[in-house]
């Protein structure tokens, strides 16, 4: 592992016989200060290696990003004329921050009676001076979907249904027909819930969805 994480199922992924590409946020910009330079950079390796199917994977803020580069690269690849299928996998995603969203959040967790300490500390939320330079971005993740139509993308989003705060923000993003919601009713802190879904349900679809073939044991990864 390039990096260090309390969330096991990161280290399924290396199994996998493909180019693996980790990308760890240092700041809580959710991905969004480096945008321009994180597409540029996926482009470019997927012409120059002739990549025909990606997956995007994350948990919280990185399944936000999986969520929003999707739909990103899905744009800038047809610009271009590539066919490259997407998958967005996104476990327990926060999918937006403008104030009507958050507000639905909160009125969510007084409604059933969860720990109102958890609101912006488990998931933490984009902080507001990030917001305020980046929003004209549209960067919920409905605004996104709304301006575009994406041509090869699929996103499987999986979110803890007891918990209000993750049901309000995967709930915001249902209406697309190409995004597979997958709930499932654990009641768990925002932490706990990401390692679960992980660890007990992303990795079949996982494997069945435009699939990679499994690393032969000892094999070498191509890792950046």
């Amino acid at each position: 592992m390039p990096f260090d994480t309390n969330l096991d199922g990161y280290a399924v992924i290396p199994q996998y016989h493909a180019h693996l590409i980790w990308f760890v946020e240092e700041k809580t910009s959710w991905y969004l200060e480096h945008e321009d330079e994180i597409v540029e950079r996926l482009i470019k390796y997927i012409v120059e290696n002739g990549i025909t199917h990606v997956k995007f994977v994350g948990c919280g803020a990185g399944a936000y990003a999986s969520l929003r580069y999707g739909i990103l690269l899905d744009k800038r690849l047809a610009m271009i004329g590539n066919n490259a299928m997407l998958v967005s996998f996104a476990v327990n995603p926060q999918t937006g921050f403008r104030p009507e969203l958050l507000n639905k959040v909160k009125q969510s967790i007084a409604t059933h009676n969860w720990n109102p300490n958890s609101y912006g500390t488990d998931p933490i939320l984009l902080p507001q001076a990030y917001y305020d330079a980046y929003s004209h971005r549209k960067i919920d993740i409905s605004q996104l979907l709304a301006l575009h139509r994406p041509r090869n993308l699929a996103a499987v989003v999986m979110h803890d249904a007891l918990n209000p705060i993750e049901k309000v923000f995967s709930g915001d993003i249902f209406t697309a027909n190409y995004v597979l919601n997958f709930p499932q009713s654990f009641g768990l802190d925002h932490g706990s819930g990401c390692a679960r879904l992980w660890r007990e349900f992303l990795w079949e679809p996982f494997d069945k969805v435009a699939p990679f073939g499994k690393a032969m044991s000892g094999e070498a990864m191509r890792l950046l």
